[in-house]
């Protein structure tokens, strides 16, 4: 009897450490960020492994808002931006899709923002949730990040100051929340002293 209980505790523990799946995503999840590199530099196929849940490394990255690991998959070792979650209630996601979702601090959000851009994550792609077609932004909406929101908002509003750059998200102030857009707004004119 004590045997079999052994044996389930330990399969439980088994379990409930590698909730992701690999040894590759619990040190993602633990941002331990040298295991991360040494695990990569002894097999760079993992980049491609899927989790129990579904997700990659750099999606599991993502939604924990580790940047500095994040820069390390997409910069250095060339990691699939575009990938898509696999198998679980974020069926058909990318890394933005998470980064509206879980990314609440402002550094990490933007920087994690700015290597997705650079390495072609399409932050234009919908995901259906509950019957509706979603963006990012609506992720962001709903889930009141006002982070994510506020972000998402400048960037639509600098292309109306700078008119060469254009917005990487197609929003109007209907579709973000009132505080995010005001947030917004007050950044602009604190950093370059715009008014519009």
């Amino acid at each position: 009897m004590n045997k079999l209980i052994l044996c389930f505790i330990s399969a439980f523990i088994l379990i409930s450490s590698t909730v992701y799946g690999g040894e590759i995503h619990d040190a993602i999840k633990n941002n331990d960020v040298k295991r991360v590199r040494a695990i990569l530099n002894d097999n760079t196929n993992l980049l491609e492994n899927y989790s129990l849940e579904g997700f990659t490394p750099l999606h599991v990255a993502v939604f924990h808002g580790r940047y500095e690991i994040v820069e390390e998959l997409l910069i250095k070792k060339k990691a699939n931006a575009q990938a898509l979650i696999h198998g679980n209630k974020y069926e058909g996601w990318n890394a933005y899709h998470l980064l509206a979702l879980k990314v609440r601090e402002m550094p990490a959000f933007n920087k994690i923002s700015v290597l997705l851009d650079m390495c072609g994550c399409d932050y234009n792609t919908t995901v259906i949730v509950n019957g509706k077609n979603l963006y990012p932004w609506d992720i962001a909406k709903i889930t009141r990040n006002r982070t994510a929101c506020m972000l998402f908002e400048l960037d639509h509003i600098m292309s109306t100051f700078l008119p060469e750059k254009q917005p990487k998200f197609t929003i109007t102030d209907t579709e973000v929340d009132a505080q995010a857009v005001k947030d917004a707004k007050k950044m602009l004119k604190s950093l370059f002293g715009l008014e519009k």
